[in-house]
This record gives structure tokens, C-alpha cells and sequence, in this order.
């Protein structure tokens, strides 16, 4: 009995050299993930403003696209530079408030007369916090090296922003022309075929953008509503606040909530409870009813594969993952249903088997 099985050696030789070049392709990867994460960011934005620019472009004279880009990019720098106006104030004097505010609490709360201040008596908490900021602030006066080093993260993620910027703007405006280029190359019937997926890939990207923005949107005018109401200082920046992180799928949100729960800090704990159990309520309300629901019509995925996505994306890859998931998901599924769609094309149907 022949218990081996007798393979080519060439065909082990050809396995074996593609586990190999799989192998050195993805320690390349790793090597360079900073550099890929640029880029993957910046086909991102390339894909996400393909399609206003191309409008605004159609518009323009021949050869606009390049001034169709930059007015593109020229808005969203000014919404950015709105937002960044609307909230660094905000958080600096907010900030000085809450800091000049916090000798009153603490009193309040030595003083027992709350639960909350009795409850931290009986665990000796102030004692164990005061050594505690004693500690890191002596390290901070201690080691200049914590104020180099948080100089040094800011401006490298300002360069890498640039990075950003600059090769998504490239993109947006060369993009389309390589990709004809490389669209002539290909045969008659393969071309049609990369036509119809790339457009679907494109929509796909375009919907996850359109989704975030109505989300975001929809939170940030609840929290305006709700903080004016409140008569919260600055609601419109705060507002901005939960506007702009909410772009973040998942964590956006919390991160928003902890700002806006920092400024109530400054007005009293009674409001500070208010929002807090609001943006627990709220916060399950879009991460299980508005946001699958709106994602799953703006990119055609279901509700669970959105929640799915995102959270695998943000175990693998952080925010970057988490930002990227639903529309790698999404384009996953628009190539898969292309796929599929051209193979039942292809397949007779109803045909029978010769007698």
C-alpha cells in the first residue's frame, strides 16, 4: 500500500516561494505600517471628495479639476479652522474655570455631607489621591523629557496631517488619470468589468461618508438642543465638539460626551449627572438603532456586520481601524456582489441536461 503522495517538484517549489514572498511581504508591511497608515488615510479622503470634486469640476473650464480639488480642500480646511476656532477657546476658559472651581469641590467633599464625600472618607481617598498628584507632579517638573516628548508626538502628527493633505489632494487630482491608464491597458470586457466595480467601491466609501456626516449631525444638534437648554455656556462649540468626534465610528462619541462632561464640571455636579445619563442613554440608542440602521442603507451592510466591522477593526488597528472598517467592509461586499452577480450572469439558468 502507498501511503505518500507524489507531488511535482516544481509545484512545491512554487508553494513554497509564495508562502515565502507572503512572508516578506507582510514583515514590509510591518516595517512600513506609519508610512501605509499615511497613505491608506489619503485614498481615504481621495475617495471620499472624488465625487464632489468631479462635480465641481464638471462645471469649471477644461483642466479645472485641479482648481475643483483645491476649492474642495480650501472648504474643508475652513470647517476645520471653524471648528478649531469654536473650541480651543472654549476648552481654555472652561479649563481655568473647572481648574479654579476644583479647591470647592474638594471641600465640599471633605466635609462629608454628601454621599459621595462620605464614601470617599471611608476609603481614605483624599489621602491616597493628594500623594498620588504629588508623585506625577513631581515627575513632571522633574523630567523635561515628558514636555519633549509631547512636543515632539504633536508635531509629528502635524507633519503626518500634512502628509495626509498633500497626497490626498495629489490623488484627488492625478488619481483619475491613472486609473484610465492603467483601465486602457486591460481588454475590452475586463475593462467594463473594473468600470462597474470601481464605481461601486466609490459608492460605497461615498455612502459611509454621507452616513457619519448624518449621525454626527443628528447628535450634535440633540446636544445643542439639550445644552442650551440647560443654559450651558458655549453650546455652539460644544456642539462642535460632539460634531467633530463623532466622525470617530464607536469611540467618537464617549470621546465628545467626556469633553462636554469636563465643561459641566465647571456648572455643578447636578448637571454634570443630567448629561452623563444622557450620553449613556444616547450613546446606545446610535450605537444600536441609528447608526446600523443609517449604515446599513448608506453602505448595504447589515446591522451586524457594521457593529462587527467596526469592532474588529478597532482591536486590529485603533482609530484607524475603527474609521476604516465599515468602508473596507462595505467595499468587500460591493466586490463580492459584483462577483457573484457577474458569475450568475454567466451560469444558463433553467438549463437541463442533455437525454
Amino acid at each position: 500500500m502507498q501511503w505518500f503522495i507524489d507531488v511535482p517538484t516544481g509545484r512545491v517549489v512554487r508553494v513554497l516561494g509564495l508562502a515565502l514572498g507572503v512572508v516578506i511581504l507582510t514583515v514590509l508591511a510591518w516595517a512600513a505600517r506609519d508610512a501605509l497608515s499615511v497613505l491608506v488615510i489619503a485614498g481615504f479622503i481621495a475617495m471620499a471628495t472624488h465625487r464632489p470634486v468631479s462635480f465641481l469640476a464638471s462645471s469649471l473650464p477644461l483642466g479645472g479639476r485641479k482648481l475643483a480639488a483645491a476649492l474642495v480642500f480650501l472648504g474643508l480646511g475652513a470647517v476645520a479652522t471653524l471648528i478649531t476656532y469654536l473650541i480651543i477657546p472654549l476648552i481654555i476658559t472652561q479649563g481655568q474655570e473647572l481648574i479654579a472651581r476644583i479647591p470647592a469641590y474638594i471641600e465640599s467633599l471633605r466635609s462629608g455631607d454628601s454621599l459621595i464625600g462620605q464614601w470617599l472618607l471611608r476609603f481614605d481617598a483624599f489621602t491616597r489621591a493628594e500623594s498620588l498628584l504629588v508623585n506625577v507632579f513631581q515627575t513632571i517638573v522633574d523630567s523635561a523629557e515628558i514636555t519633549i516628548s509631547i512636543l515632539g508626538a504633536i508635531i509629528r502628527n502635524a507633519i503626518g496631517m500634512l502628509f495626509v493633505v498633500l497626497i490626498g489632494f495629489a490623488l484627488v487630482v492625478e488619481g483619475p488619470q491613472r486609473i484610465d491608464s492603467a483601465e486602457r491597458l486591460l481588454p475590452i470586457q475586463p475593462r467594463r468589468h473594473f468600470r462597474e466595480l470601481r464605481d461601486r467601491v466609490f459608492g460605497a466609501v461615498t455612502g459611509f461618508v454621507n452616513g457619519r456626516l448624518i449621525i454626527t449631525t443628528i447628535a450634535a444638534v440633540l446636544t445643542y438642543i439639550l445644552l442650551a437648554g440647560l443654559h450651558m455656556p458655549a453650546p455652539l462649540s460644544l456642539a462642535a465638539v460632539i460634531w467633530l468626534t463623532g466622525l470617530i465610528p464607536l469611540i467618537g462619541n464617549t470621546l465628545g460626551a467626556a469633553v462636554v462632561l469636563l465643561v459641566a464640571l465647571s456648572q455643578g455636579l447636578f448637571i454634570t449627572v443630567i448629561l452623563l445619563v444622557y450620553y449613556v442613554c444616547y450613546q446606545q440608542i446610535e450605537n444600536n438603532v441609528f447608526d446600523p440602521i443609517i449604515q446599513s442603507r448608506t453602505v448595504h451592510l447589515t446591522p451586524l456586520t457594521v457593529l462587527v466591522s467596526g469592532l474588529v477593526g478597532l482591536m486590529i488597528s485603533g482609530f484607524l481601524g475603527a474609521l476604516l472598517a465599515v468602508p473596507v467592509g462595505a467595499s468587500i461586499r460591493a466586490t463580492g456582489d459584483y462577483y457573484f452577480q457577474h458569475r450568475r450572469s454567466r451560469s444558463p439558468m433553467g438549463s437541463s441536461a442533455p437525454g
